[in-house]
């Protein structure tokens, strides 16, 4: 992603680092951390965004295509993880993936998210995705969406294929090497992806 979107200035967030982000459910955060660090990194992507503003993308990221003006001019943006996605056969498909995060700082359904995740208690950590990942995400958007006072900041959830054209419920196996990425893409015929999820998989080369 640094080399496509060269003029970005870029951080890797990691353990020596992260004591610069003001965790808000640092208590949750340290849970998380001991029992399934994805469940950690949930938690920390949303006070990374709400301090500094920017774009988040998970380590398991592949961009294809530089982010455009378009997107960039959003206040707050994600994309669906298979919502008419005809190959995904996810029971889940309305959810509202976490692993590519556009918005600009404080926002407020970013602040909904940390409340959220407040209100839980400390021991439930049996699953990321419902309690602080894309699950969370997608309450706190529904629940952003009826409140009188966010006519001024806006929210936009992409289309699948702009950062997920490929899901993990395809029955295929996830690309490993360029060559078979690039096969994928072109078999989806959606070459046009921001980016594309390797579903907690690398390229090796």
């Amino acid at each position: 992603c640094q080399e496509i979107n060269d003029d970005f200035e870029y951080k890797l967030w990691t353990d020596d680092n992260i004591n610069e982000v003001f965790m808000y459910n640092k208590e949750y955060y340290d849970s998380w951390y001991q029992v399934k660090k994805a469940g950690a990194a949930d938690i920390l992507r949303i006070d990374i965004l709400y301090q500094f503003g920017g774009i988040y993308v998970d380590v398991d990221t592949v961009c294809l295509k530089k982010f455009d003006q378009a997107l960039l001019a959003e206040q707050f943006f994600a994309g669906y993880e298979s919502l008419n996605n005809s190959l995904s056969n996810s029971p889940n498909s309305q959810l509202i993936a976490n692993g590519v995060l556009g918005s600009i700082k404080s926002h407020p359904l970013l602040d909904l998210m940390r409340q959220n995740i407040k209100s839980k208690d400390l021991s439930e950590t049996k699953s990321a995705w419902k309690t602080v990942g894309p699950a969370l995400l997608t309450r706190s958007y529904h629940l952003f969406l009826k409140f009188t006072w966010n006519r001024d900041w806006s929210v936009k959830v992409r289309p699948f294929s702009d950062f997920y054209p490929y899901h993990h419920s395809e029955g295929k196996t996830i690309p490993q090497t360029t060559d078979e990425l690039n096969s994928t893409l072109s078999k989806h015929n959606q070459m046009n992806s921001f980016t594309f999820a390797l579903w907690g998989g690398t390229l090796l080369n």
